[in-house]
């Protein structure tokens, strides 16, 4: 679909070319001066978009807060969020940064951007929210130490068991580089990983 933006670009060329070809120079200096204008008028756009998705992310760092602390007041009230709005809620990514070596923040950062992408809601009391935290967690968990990128500085090493999760990982990560992340044979292995190694953990 041709947009009107591409339209009136193509006819402030063609009076570029047809005014300075034909001999006629003020309609070709009109079309600079508007291809200028449009041009600027473009770059505003973009400028303001960018600036109000900017002011829309720091509404949303406010709000977020607020629908958890209503949710813990109230555990049968429900509330909605985005799926990539769990997920900021519970990885830290500048922290991964620094704690994950090179490899594994490239695959923690793959999974990061998928999470984002991700423009679907879900309303949940405050027990269906945890519950979809953790299946978020273990996503993560099953690729990098969760340990290392969790948004809770108290968390303990000695509670988060390690050794048995490495064949996890390593099949994980081959999924990932097969382009298999969320994948049906993704989910499979996470179902296990997480009634391995969450599930089992539950009073």
């Amino acid at each position: 679909m041709v947009t009107v933006t591409c339209i009136l670009e193509a006819m402030f060329i063609g009076m570029i070319i047809g005014g300075f070809s034909g001999g006629n120079n003020t309609v070709g200096i009109i079309g600079v001066v508007l291809a200028l204008l449009g041009t600027i008028a473009g770059i505003a756009a973009a400028y303001y978009k960018n600036k109000r998705k900017e002011r829309e992310g720091n509404e949303q760092l406010f709000l977020t807060p607020q629908k958890i602390q209503h949710l813990i007041a109230d555990p049968q009230s429900r509330e909605t969020f985005l799926i990539a709005e769990l997920e900021s809620c519970v990885v830290d990514v500048l922290d991964a940064l620094h704690e994950l070596d090179d490899r594994d923040y490239f695959y923690l950062k793959k999974i990061h951007d998928s999470y984002q992408r991700d423009i679907c809601c879900i309303t949940v009391t405050y027990k269906e929210y945890i519950e979809c935290c953790e299946r978020i967690i273990s996503n993560y968990d099953m690729v990098v130490p969760y340990y290392k990128v969790c948004k809770d500085p108290g968390i303990s090493l000695a509670a988060m068991p390690e050794e048995g999760k490495i064949p996890y990982r390593i099949k994980a990560k081959n999924l990932m580089d097969d382009g298999k992340l969320f994948s049906d044979e993704w989910k499979l292995l996470n179902a296990k990983f997480y009634k391995e190694f969450y599930e089992g953990n539950k009073d």
